[in-house]
């Protein structure tokens, strides 16, 4: 059944997601225990890794509806090439931004020195 389409109004003032976003061309090289312990579905994000992303920023607004004005975010992990096409995508007061309702705010480090967190804000 496909749920893609299907709405949940929820009142979220915080998501955070480890979703699918391994690209499709680094499938192949993760080591046996990622591989083992992990359905391909919750490791590949699609081609650019980026499928299901995708999905969560444009359902955000609705996850986070509310009359509330306290600022609503989203920290998600990514793979360490998503932070700079996210903060291009939804770069603070572009056009796509605004479409979307949600804004890029920044990105961290993991314990290795790569880029795999960012913060969003749903506007």
């Amino acid at each position: 059944r496909d749920l893609s389409k299907k709405k949940y109004k929820m009142n979220f003032d915080i998501v955070v997601s480890n979703p699918p976003y391994i690209p499709l061309k680094d499938m192949i090289d993760l080591s046996s225990d990622v591989v083992e312990y992990e359905s391909y579905e919750a490791l590949c994000g699609g081609e650019d890794g980026l499928n299901v992303i995708r999905d969560i920023v444009h359902r955000l607004p609705e996850w986070t509806f509310s009359s509330s004005s306290r600022a609503k975010h989203c920290w998600m992990e990514v793979d360490e090439s998503h932070p700079r096409h996210l903060a291009r995508w939804l770069s603070p007061g572009s056009v796509e931004a605004r479409r979307c309702g949600v804004e890029y705010v920044e990105s961290y480090t993991d314990f290795c020195g790569r880029d795999r967190f960012v913060k969003l804000r749903v506007s």
